[in-house]
């Protein structure tokens, strides 16, 4: 993945039992990157995991936004 990109992970049932979105954040993203990935998550995001919603109910998704980690590891 390139070094400024923002990263977003959804799921349908979070910690919580309710959808749930990560967004990563590298750490020389601009404001106008983070506005634009709220867009495609509230939009191309929620429809790629098949939920629907209208702007009040997006009100209720459960997401946090992060810096990334240079490094990372997965096991």
């Amino acid at each position: 993945m390139p070094k400024n990109t923002i990263e977003i992970r959804l799921t349908k049932s979070g910690p919580n039992g309710r959808p749930y979105a990560e967004v990563l954040v590298p750490a020389k993203a601009s404001l106008e990157q983070l506005v634009s990935a709220q867009k495609v998550l509230f939009t191309d995001g929620l429809k790629a995991i098949g939920l629907r919603a209208c702007a009040p109910c997006r009100s209720g998704l459960d997401f946090l936004i992060r810096q990334q980690f240079e490094k990372v590891i997965q096991f």
